[in-house]
């Protein structure tokens, strides 16, 4: 066997199964080399505090050219029980230091512990890892104040220029933990992360090419309750507090300019995949007729959403879910310098409805929500959540016990579909102005999720406007998506009916049912991907209709970035 060349034990290896590589690792030491490396048991580490001896221990050696993904979760104290205290249900200023330091330190850990591997096993090369983060969670005991499973304070990362620098991780990922993880921790909670937190890891990683997320959870829950439950303060503490959910956006923004101005963003990285409204299905069953809160005021306009533009000098796929206004592809200022993505390839936007500024997309049919009511100011008493109890705040959550839990329910309460054209046009004029400079852009989509579930408000709409009003509204939930596609000659489409795939020609699909651009953001949108008017464009219109123009939700989960995986549905329990 030793007389065979490396390069045909090699071959040998990658054929056969998993059982019978297991055979081959003591017939010879090429052997075992390439039965490691094909069987893919050295290729994930799921690193712990327990377990990182024996992480130090396999990688140092020849197995780190193998490793390629690591994950690590992190946690923080288990929820506190109740007791006889007035204050239990309360996360109090020491705690949440405290959270910020325990969250820091495991990251810490993490960091230094990679880096030694990487320091030791720098002779069999640089390593490609995919870096795996999950947002921390703790652990229930048997009764607790439902008011700490609803947490609207996020964690932080202290001291982030003390991390060594990671040459080795190429993908970084930081998302909540899936449901199984939460399941298999004791039906764990989870603790919301400060968004900045992701552009302090990236700037410890020169050699990132990718960044991905999956944050949100709890932003827009607005708990609903069945007769069982004697408890009609709920709403009060099962929903994010607007002021510190403002305060990561904008910290997120703040982080992002302060490492593109000092230069401290990775040269190296061409792709992302951002998903800030993770998990989807809960932004859209959210109330329509909850007033939203005004997460831009003092500024004026989404520091967040102009944030990301500092990204797309070097990205060639950008993929992003999340509140935006039209600063995330043009900037307002009339003097600021023109914007450019020279090396942008792929772009998917998946927009929420509601706009950073509090105001909708898109209204009811009878013209509910319609730029009213004007949103919630944010205040600095009112806005974030109390650290003690006052007299104003509700009592009730401090006896609420995990029994009660099952009985959340859903409202059907969603029934804005028609877009707001003194919303909408500047959104898409900000994008048709920046897609016309993409010179290198194949392929688009700028779109969002219309969910029509409206049998909660039937009544009202009856009331309000008589029975014939009624019939305006669906009485049955329908998954529908309003927005654009495009594809230059060559590219990839969402679907192919209608439209060529790999055509000669550029595409555009219109999916806005009965609604139509003015004209000069028609003209505008023609300039997609850099085209001219000699340049030729095929237009589709009203094709999938689905109910008075509108397109099935399918339309667009053909992109890459749309799933229909368990962890677009999560199971966490309530």
């Amino acid at each position: 066997m030793d007389s065979l060349p490396q390069e045909m034990i090699d071959r040998i290896s990658g054929y056969l199964p998993y059982n019978d590589l297991k055979n081959t690792l003591l017939v010879s030491r090429r052997f075992s080399h390439a039965a490691e490396r094909e069987s893919g048991a050295f290729s994930r580490f799921d690193l712990n505090g327990a377990n990182a001896d024996n992480f130090l221990t396999v990688y140092s050696t020849r197995r780190w050219r193998y490793l390629r993904h690591v994950e690590f979760r992190t946690h923080l104290h288990p929820l506190p029980a109740i007791v006889n205290d007035p204050d239990i249900c309360y996360e109090r200023p020491e705690e949440l230091r405290e959270w910020d330091i325990r969250f820091t330190r495991q990251i810490k850990f993490l960091f230094d512990t990679i880096a030694r591997v990487e320091d030791k096993a720098k002779e069999y090369g640089p390593g490609r890892l995919q870096l795996t983060i999950n947002t921390p969670s703790r652990l229930p005991l048997w009764d607790w104040c439902m008011r700490r499973e609803y947490i609207g304070w996020r964690v932080h990362l202290l001291s982030a220029e003390k991390l060594p620098q990671l040459y080795c991780v190429r993908s970084l990922f930081v998302r909540n933990p899936t449901s199984e993880h939460l399941y298999e921790e004791g039906d764990a909670t989870i603790v919301k992360l400060d968004l900045r937190v992701l552009i302090d890891l990236s700037g410890k990683l020169p050699n990132l090419e990718s960044l991905k997320c999956k944050l949100g959870m709890c932003e827009w829950t607005r708990a609903s309750w069945d007769d069982r439950v004697s408890d009609e303060n709920l709403g009060q503490y099962t929903r994010d507090w607007d002021g510190p959910r403002r305060d990561s956006r904008n910290g997120f923004a703040s982080a992002l300019q302060e490492k593109y101005d000092l230069g401290l963003l990775p040269p190296s990285l061409r792709s992302v995949d951002l998903d800030f409204l993770y998990p989807w299905m809960e932004v859209y069953y959210a109330d329509r007729r909850d007033p939203l809160a005004n997460m831009v005021e003092p500024l004026l306009h989404d520091h967040f959403s102009s944030s990301l533009r500092l990204l797309s000098q070097q990205l060639r796929r950008m993929y992003v879910r999340l509140v935006a206004d039209a600063t995330l592809f043009w900037p307002n200022e009339k003097n600021s310098s023109t914007p450019s993505w020279p090396n942008l390839e792929s772009l998917e936007v998946v927009f929420c409805p509601a706009s950073p500024s509090g105001l909708w997309y898109f209204h009811g049919p009878e013209g509910e929500g319609h730029l009213k009511p004007l949103p919630t100011t944010i205040s600095p008493t009112t806005s974030y959540p109390p650290l003690s109890q006052s007299s104003g705040d509700c009592q009730c959550g401090r006896i609420v016990m995990r029994s009660s839990i099952d009985n959340y329910v859903i409202l059907d309460s969603q029934f804005h579909v028609i877009p707001t054209d003194e919303m909408m046009i500047p959104f898409l004029t900000g994008f048709a102005k920046a897609a016309a400079t993409m010179r290198n852009l194949r392929e688009v989509a700028l779109w969002g999720i219309l969910l029509n579930a409206a049998k909660d408000t039937i009544s009202e709409y009856r009331d309000r406007y008589g029975q014939a009003s009624v019939d305006c509204v669906q009485q049955t939930e329908e998954w529908l998506a309003w927005g654009l596609a495009y594809a230059a000659p060559g590219g990839r489409v969402l679907h192919a009916s209608p439209g060529t795939q790999n055509a000669a020609f550029r595409q555009l699909w219109w999916h806005v049912g009965n609604w139509r651009p003015s004209e000069e953001l028609y003209a505008l949108m023609r300039r997609v991907g850099g085209g001219g008017d000699e340049e030729e464009l095929v237009e589709y219109w009203h094709h999938d209709r689905y109910r008075g123009g509108l397109v099935s939700l399918d339309v667009f989960k053909t992109s890459e970035m749309f799933g229909d995986s368990d962890e677009d549905y999560p199971k966490w329990s309530f």
